[in-house]
């Protein structure tokens, strides 16, 4: 999974092609027969990791697997292609800056409101 299906291997030259789809850490192992699949002529296998360039953003790489909307990303020290949204001065909240701040501002006052009353339901029937 995330290594796709683009493997090109070309047959005059040997040249691997392999054009992975997603951060990560990857086993590819190659082997080559004599054409009477009884003799193994080549048997390797390598192992990488693909890490994010710098500054590219996937958003299913973003929290929740969604992009930051009208914030900005912010990457993750491990250069793992992950990042977390900043939503200073877009009017907006949560984690991927798709709250309007004035909604958690009305749902904590009806909190506070809802808290009151049963403050003063309960100081009236003591």
């Amino acid at each position: 999974p995330g290594l796709g299906d683009d493997l090109l291997i070309s047959p005059t030259s040997g040249l691997m092609q392999l054009v992975p789809s997603r951060v990560g850490a990857y086993s590819v192992r190659l082997v080559a027969s004599d054409g009477t699949r009884r003799i193994d002529v080549l048997n390797e296998s390598w192992q990488f990791e693909v890490l994010a360039p710098h500054g590219a953003w996937n958003d299913v790489n973003g929290p929740n697997g969604q992009g930051c909307g009208a914030g900005r990303p912010v990457e993750s020290p491990s250069r793992t292609g992950s990042f977390s949204c900043v939503c200073t001065g877009t009017g907006k909240t949560g984690p991927n800056c798709g709250i309007s701040a004035s909604n958690d501002a009305i749902i904590g006052g009806v909190i506070g409101v809802c808290a009151a009353v049963l403050l003063a339901a309960f100081a009236v029937h003591h």
